[in-house]
Parts: C-alpha cells; structure tokens; sequence
C-alpha cells in the first residue's frame, strides 16, 4: 500500500487496523497464531491490518478469541476500557497497572 493510499483511507478504517496490530501485539503472536486463534488464514492478518476490513463476522471471531470488546476494536472506547489490557504495556510505552 502508498503512502497516498493510505492517507486516503478513513480514520476510522486505519484505527481497526492499528487495534488489530495492537491486539496481536500485545498477546506477542506472529500472523499465522493470531490467525490461528481467529480461524482464518495468515494472509488475512496481513490484509487487515494493511489493506482491507474483516467483515461483521470476522471483527466477531477477533473480540471471541482475544474476548475484547468490539467497542474497543472498531475504536469507540480506549485501551483501558478492555480488562485484559490492564496491566499491559500500551505501544506508546506506558504501563496502565504498573506499581
């Protein structure tokens, strides 16, 4: 993808993409495990988080196998509204449950 396409995609299509990254991330799994845990070929990560939007059904097999809420994953609530996000360290390096 250019970087003029990906200017050109809506905020909100480019923030579920960066939330698919960030889940994948923070559970430390390659494309091909996420992909495994959601049921859907490597390439399709790939796609998401590049290119393209899972579909309703896919975005409900992501929040079921990583149990987020779909709130959160389509961008409508912040990092510390999801539970298990608690205590994890975010990609801008600050840690919400750190003591």
């Amino acid at each position: 993808m250019t970087t003029s396409t990906r200017r050109a995609m809506p905020r909100t299509v480019r923030e579920i993409q960066r939330r698919i990254r960030r889940l994948r991330d923070l559970h430390s799994l390659t494309r091909r495990a996420f992909a495994q845990r959601v049921g859907v070929h490597a390439r399709r990560i790939t796609d998401w988080e590049e290119h393209s939007l899972p579909s309703a059904a896919h975005l409900v097999l992501i929040c079921r196998a990583f149990d987020v809420d779909l709130n959160w994953l389509i961008g409508l609530t912040g990092v510390s509204d999801v539970p298990q996000f608690r205590g994890a360290v975010e990609v801008s390096g600050t840690n919400k449950g750190a003591e």
